[in-house]
């Protein structure tokens, strides 16, 4: 890859069922409507940097993008073009301004970027990035945040397609997770939301411990249990079933007591002994 060369850029099939696609397809039509009269184009790409979208608002502007091959199905990794409005939003996983110069390759210096990342609201996972491109040196102030507002709507329409029991299992963390200072995790199938207290007292290695007492809950609506965690610190976890889905929210309270020692189940015997995993289960946000 060289700064002063044309993008050799990988062309892949595009889904337009994509669920990305989908919840994205009508937030971006309207922005295109809303600033039609300022030259800008407007891209969508997914998790992997493939655009999925491009639409502009301007003929010269739209025309001038689809010649670098900027169109649907293309790969803009950083790999393949350096800095650039999506791949470098994808990386960094935050909102980018990149203005002419400041592009890697030279065929993309007339261009300035705002790209936005879009996270996934029940799950927390970046699933795709927003990007509004204008002529550089063009550049309106209101730009940023339309990004960030265009993102904004994808993620609620992402939301409104998620099913049922996520969007339950989201609200339940989010009413749990909103008093200050109280350490909660919710595990449901596939999925594992903790806030930042929670993510302060686990390591990786704790996570197979609250997996299995989680499923020893069985019809039990509520169960309470002591654990001393791979960080020595002893807590009392509370688990308790939502309802309508699979999933469970646990309280994590930390307890006075040695630092030290393994993972363990209730002294009481009245669940079996439990040894956590080994580390690289890894944490989700």
């Amino acid at each position: 890859m060289r700064e002063d060369a044309a993008p050799a850029l990988v062309q892949t099939p595009v889904d337009t069922e994509d669920r990305l696609h989908r919840a994205a397809e009508p937030v971006l039509e309207k922005a295109r409507s809303d600033v039609d009269g300022f030259p800008a184009v407007l891209l969508l790409a997914d998790r992997t940097a493939r655009v999925l979208d491009t639409r502009h608002t301007d003929a010269l502007i739209g025309d001038a993008i689809a010649d670098l091959g900027i169109t649907p199905g293309v790969l803009v990794e950083e790999e393949q073009v350096g800095t650039n409005g999506l791949g470098t939003t994808l990386e960094t996983g935050q909102g980018v301004h990149i203005r002419g110069t400041e592009h890697y390759m030279r065929v993309f210096d007339p261009f300035s970027c705002f790209g936005q990342p879009i996270v996934h609201p029940v799950t927390g996972r970046v699933e795709g990035v927003v990007n509004i491109g204008c002529h550089a040196g063009a550049e309106h102030p209101l730009l940023p945040s339309l990004a960030r507002h265009l993102a904004q709507d994808i993620e609620d329409r992402l939301r409104q397609d998620s099913p049922l029991a996520q969007r339950r299992l989201l609200a339940a963390f989010q009413a749990a997770a909103r008093l200050r200072g109280r350490a909660v995790v919710v595990l449901g199938p596939g999925l594992v939301l903790a806030n930042p207290a929670a993510l302060d007292l686990l390591q990786p290695a704790d996570h197979p411990a609250l997996q299995a007492y989680a499923g020893t809950l069985g019809s039990a609506h509520e169960r309470t249990h002591r654990l001393t965690l791979s960080s020595g610190r002893p807590v009392r976890l509370t688990f308790t079933t939502i309802d309508g889905t699979d999933g469970v929210l646990v309280d994590i309270v930390p307890q006075r007591g040695s630092r030290r020692g393994r993972a363990r189940a209730d002294a009481s015997g009245q669940w079996p002994l439990l040894v956590v995993g080994e580390p690289g289960s890894g944490r989700t946000t």
